[in-house]
């Protein structure tokens, strides 16, 4: 059983959460607050599993809430609940675990909590960093352990995952480049970044160096072939 808290400034709002949450035999007890400054008063007395965070709050926001849960000690987990598509991005920067937009669906929370205690059970050495994608008119999250490559466009990227689908990000390359090498992503190209781990197979001889993701055959520069050989054969990158 895990608590948690609902803070929005709307009557109606907060009841029909309550109401959602309710129906998640997971869900204990639900603290409710009608501001941002009640929020963080509930949660300086009593600890919850997730936080439920309207953006839109008067006095204090949402995110500005959420920014000053992260000086806890033990921070809940953030899910901004709000009829604004467009503070994802943000959302992202706070370290927001999920981003449902209103009118809330029943299979979205509860897919918002399943990934709250699925990123919990998984928390590592390394920190698995989730970013926000647009998926049709909503706003998902993709877990970095759930990418085996990346293709630049731009200054963006287009996140690949093992089930074959990809995400696009707002976030250039040579930045995930630097976030992502502790966790095992190397540098095949300008163009590609790669999980070394999902490599099914290398080339790194003759004019046209390649790897291979299952199905998938990326280049590799010839500048980077001998970052690329030691990184999958001499067990630089983990």
């Amino acid at each position: 059983m895990i608590d948690v808290l609902v803070a929005d400034d709307e009557r109606p709002a907060r009841e029909e959460m309550v109401h959602l949450l309710r129906q998640d035999a997971r869900v204990g007890e639900i603290l409710t607050a009608a501001s941002g400054a009640e929020a963080l008063g509930l949660l300086a007395e009593r600890a919850v599993t997730i936080a439920f965070l309207d953006i839109h709050m008067p006095g204090l926001s949402g995110t500005d809430l959420a920014r000053s849960l992260l000086a806890l000690a033990e921070p809940p987990a953030v899910v901004f609940v709000t009829a604004d598509d467009a503070r994802a991005v943000e959302a992202f920067e706070l370290r927001a675990a999920d981003y449902l937009l209103k009118p809330v669906r029943t299979d979205r929370l509860r897919a918002a909590v399943d990934r709250v205690l699925e990123l919990g059970e998984t928390a590592a050495s390394v920190d698995d960093e989730v970013l926000p994608v647009t998926v049709g008119q909503s706003v998902r999250f993709v877990r970095r352990r759930d990418v085996r490559w990346v293709q630049a466009q731009g200054d963006y990227s287009r996140l690949h995952t093992e089930d074959g689908a990809g995400h696009l990000v707002r976030v250039p390359l040579s930045e995930l480049e630097q976030r992502w090498s502790d966790a095992g992503f190397v540098r095949v190209h300008r163009s590609y970044l790669v999980l070394a781990t999902a490599v099914t197979e290398a080339r790194l001889t003759g004019a046209e160096a390649s790897v291979s993701v299952g199905d998938i055959v990326l280049p590799v520069s010839r500048r980077l072939v001998p970052s690329v050989r030691e990184a999958l054969v001499g067990g630089s990158v983990r």
